[in-house]
């Protein structure tokens, strides 16, 4: 498969949103109305799933975030962050912080679909998740290491169709009780990033 006809898959595709993120939800989290989530003042984020390929397979990188003074400190997660006063959209927001954490190129970033927002009540964050391409061949990742440990690269063919659902006790939650999660390798996906994920394995499984 090639950039175009994955691109022709995604783009036919409609969104089924929350009845699929919430597979990857913890058992706790409820469905939030827009007019809720609007009532709280939300911070406007934004992330990228970004799909290139390497000896003819599709990747796309998840980071660990570094330890810092927040609530996502030191969660995997997808690149991208809280749009600021000069990004002009949560799409700008989303190709500047991948570029930021990632060092990939602004001008070689195509986004070709959106996915279904989603808000995190921890953070108060309402995240935009986007799919991108980078058709790069021959790159490396140029981390900022404020604010990125590590960077994993999921097979796409990998993550859709042998990458297992889990249920794991969750080492942030007091009572360690028991959420869904991705287990890829060695590393445990888990939360609003296992959400959003799980509805974008649903758009090329389906």
């Amino acid at each position: 498969m090639d950039f175009e006809q994955l691109k022709n898959i995604l783009v036919s595709k409609k969104l089924p949103g929350w009845n699929v993120q919430k597979e990857l939800s913890p058992p706790y989290r409820g469905e939030f109305t827009l007019e809720k989530i609007r009532a709280n003042n939300p911070i406007e984020s934004s992330v990228l799933i970004v799909l290139y390929k390497k000896n003819g397979r599709f990747f796309f990188p998840v980071i660990l975030r570094s330890v810092y003074e927040g609530i996502h400190s030191g969660q995997i997660g997808l690149p991208g962050g809280k749009k600021e006063s000069f990004d002009l959209s949560c799409k700008d927001t989303a190709l500047r912080e991948t570029h930021e954490e990632l060092g990939l190129e602004e001008s070689k970033l195509e986004i070709v679909k959106n996915l279904t927002p989603l808000y995190i009540p921890p953070s108060n964050f309402y995240v935009q998740p986007y799919i991108a391409f980078y058709k790069e061949s021959d790159f490396v990742f140029d981390t900022d290491k404020t604010e990125v440990q590590k960077v994993f690269e999921i097979e796409l063919h990998k993550f859709l169709f042998e990458t297992e659902v889990m249920q794991k006790p969750h080492p942030a939650i007091v009572n360690k009780s028991e959420v869904p999660a991705f287990q890829y390798n060695d590393i445990m996906i888990w939360g609003a990033t296992a959400m959003m994920l799980n509805e974008f394995k649903f758009l090329l499984k389906n």
